[in-house]
């Protein structure tokens, strides 16, 4: 055992002092030179392996070899400053699965050279290859290649792109295209940017045909000049689009959001549109789309829509927009959150009366930064928490903004400031329902309506609690119980204080009865409103002498037979034979109603012929017992065999061992 030891050790530190070694010399030479290439400086062989370059793994069978696995020049560094990478091929390196060449501040570069011949890769996945000089037209991809990102093409982008198995393509900046003609199936997103001089229409509506199965298109337009005649993207056959972006350029094209004949209301999740690409002259409907579906409608410097209420949406929609975007144009009714920052143009608010009826999805609106102006509606006061109207040139501010300080931030700076509170406009209104009482078993709903009611509210005991929207009316649940004129306060917005007084109802018996429980004669009283914590006092007054009377606590059974029985004590039995008596109930300080009661028992004949029963059944039984004991008592003879039986067990073991 020592011996295995000390050999696993010696071999540890073998290969510890040895360092790292790869498969090749070759190999080993043109890592490092790639490395020197790119940050000028050495890169000794036991390093190659570090963090910052290469992806090693250690060789198969092998405890010191290792293969080059991936390729990760994505570190700043201190690379040579506005020169490329020239790497050499990276197919040298057989065993890739990954490339990734480029770095956030584009000092890392890569040339075309490194890689156009990584189509004999076999095992490579995924390559990033952010910045190049050029690109060859022959490139090609192995089947197991998924992911490909590259920076500009500066020849046709090669058709075996769109040949191969990629489920993932992002060109950055493609300048012109090779024909393409074959469907594509295994593609799901393709992000590109094009020259809108070249993106022909020929070349827009085939990339919509071939592309079967794409769920993710984001086309760029790249160029920064003037292009006579533009080319939009034809959308018109893709069929499972799930996100779509449409990014423009600095050239506004206004066109107008085609009307698909294709139906992507059960694909299509996101629709982000920039820099005036698109524009919506009458509309459009969107109803009928996914729940959740997202418009993002970012640097729009000319108009978006100018009709009214004719953007129509399905439920729980979500709209953001960085730039001018026509509020009067969207239909809130389904919105679930709406942002609007940087919008120029000068418009009002858009006007949302009566949220919670029109508007109950609404949770999240924000218009910031912008040039809103006017008055800010008093159906306002009914927007979620989670709002801002900061940064505009509003003027004036409805009553229930002016009672709560913590909405300051949330409204201004604007046209307008408030230091202090103005809850002057605040109201209260009695409670709306008939009656205050409520059922011992159920309670009930206090209801209560006013005006400007504010934020939050207390109750009795209770924390601050947010007001359901609208703030106008509100309820309060009143949970089961007992008793009469009961008052707690209600607070609302710290500030108003008013006490509410109301009761349960007094119990009521409604008949009574003697059954038989396990053998015992019980009585019982059925009716309702009796307490569930048990504290039901029955009285019991005889009628011809009423200053005689019995007093029980009754145990409620509602929940089962609607009626209540005694725990405490054995009422039957202390009733007197047909006498009568007249009973109520005192619950929660509230007196039932009275009713009369008789009873009439049994002849005592019948108890004692139980009693008698009773003690039969004892003696029979210890008379089982007696016969029970001597059958378990084993004979002095039973147990003497027993002993010299365990002791011949015994010596068997011990001959066997």
């Amino acid at each position: 055992m020592k011996f295995l030891l000390i050999i696993l050790i010696l071999k540890l530190f073998i290969v510890s002092n040895y360092g790292f070694k790869m498969v090749s010399t070759l190999i080993d030479s043109v890592a490092k030179n790639n490395y020197y290439q790119c940050y000028n400086q050495p890169l000794s062989s036991d390093d190659i392996c570090k963090p910052g370059a290469y992806i090693c793994e250690l060789m198969e069978d092998s405890e010191d070899t290792y293969i080059i696995t991936g390729v990760d020049f994505s570190q700043p560094g201190s690379p040579i400053s506005g020169t490329w990478c020239y790497f050499e091929n990276f197919a040298i390196f057989t065993n890739l699965t990954s490339i990734y060449v480029g770095d956030e501040n584009g000092k890392i570069r890569g040339n075309g050279e490194a890689i156009k011949n990584i189509g004999t890769l076999k095992y490579l996945k995924k390559v990033f290859y952010k910045y190049f000089d050029e690109m060859k037209s022959g490139i090609t991809f192995q089947d197991t290649l998924e992911e490909f990102y590259i920076g500009t093409v500066t020849v046709n982008v090669p058709s075996s792109m769109f040949e191969s198995k990629l489920k993932s393509l992002i060109i950055e900046k493609a300048l012109s295209f090779s024909k393409l003609s074959i469907p594509n199936l295994s593609l799901t997103t393709l992000k590109i940017g094009v020259d809108p001089e070249s993106f022909t229409q020929e070349i827009s509506e085939t990339f919509s045909k071939i592309l079967v199965n794409l769920e993710n298109y984001e086309i760029s337009y790249t160029t920064s000049g003037t292009v006579s005649s533009p080319v939009a993207p034809v959308l018109n056959y893709f069929n499972y689009l799930k996100t779509l972006t449409i990014n423009g350029y600095s050239q506004q094209t206004n066109w107008e959001f085609p009307s698909l004949d294709n139906d992507l209301s059960n694909s299509l999740k996101s629709l982000t549109l920039t820099n005036s690409i698109f524009k919506f002259t009458n509309g459009y409907d969107f109803s009928n789309y996914l729940s959740g579906f997202k418009l993002i409608v970012n640097g729009y410097e000319s108009s978006f829509s100018t009709c009214s209420k004719c953007m129509k949406f399905p439920i729980n929609s979500i709209i953001e927009s960085d730039g001018n975007l026509e509020f009067d144009s969207i239909n809130f009714t389904n919105v679930l959150s709406f942002s609007s920052i940087n919008n120029e143009i000068y418009q009002a608010l858009p006007e949302l009366e009566d949220i919670s009826t029109n508007y109950k999805s609404l949770e999240s609106f924000y218009i910031t930064d912008s040039s809103i102006y006017g008055s800010i509606p008093e159906s306002y006061c009914q927007l979620p928490i989670d709002f801002s109207l900061s940064n505009n040139e509003l003027s004036y501010l409805p009553n229930c903004f002016k009672c709560d300080l913590e909405f300051n931030s949330k409204i201004v700076p604007n046209g307008f400031y408030f230091s202090s509170r103005d809850c002057s406009d605040y109201s209260l209104n009695q409670i709306t329902q008939s009656t205050t009482t409520f059922s011992t078993k159920t309670g009930g709903i206090l209801q209560f309506n006013g005006t400007n009611l504010g934020w939050e509210y207390s109750f009795g005991e209770s924390h601050s609690l947010p007001f359901e929207i609208p703030n106008k009316e509100f309820s309060i649940t009143i949970p089961k119980g007992v008793g009469k004129n009961i008052k707690k306060q209600l607070i609302l917005n710290n500030h108003f204080n008013e006490t509410i007084t109301y009761s349960y109802n007094a119990p009521t018996i409604t008949s009574y009865d003697v059954i038989d429980i396990n053998g015992d004669s019980v009585f019982i009283v059925y009716g309702s409103d009796f307490d569930y914590d048990n504290v039901n006092l029955a009285t019991f007054t005889e009628k011809e002498n009423s200053n005689k009377s019995l007093k029980f606590y009754f145990e409620n059974q509602q929940d089962n037979n609607n009626y209540i029985t005694s725990t405490i004590a054995n009422v039957y039995s202390n009733l007197v034979s047909d006498k009568i008596y007249q009973l109520y109930f005192t619950v929660g300080e509230q007196q039932s109603n009275t009713i009369e009661i008789s009873i009439t028992k049994p002849t005592t004949s019948s108890s004692n012929d139980s009693s008698s029963h009773v003690n039969n059944s004892d003696s029979s039984d210890s008379d089982s017992d007696s016969d029970s004991d001597s059958l378990e008592k084993p004979s002095s003879s039973s147990k003497l065999s027993l002993f010299i039986s365990f002791n011949a067990f015994i010596l068997m073991i011990i001959l066997l061992l």
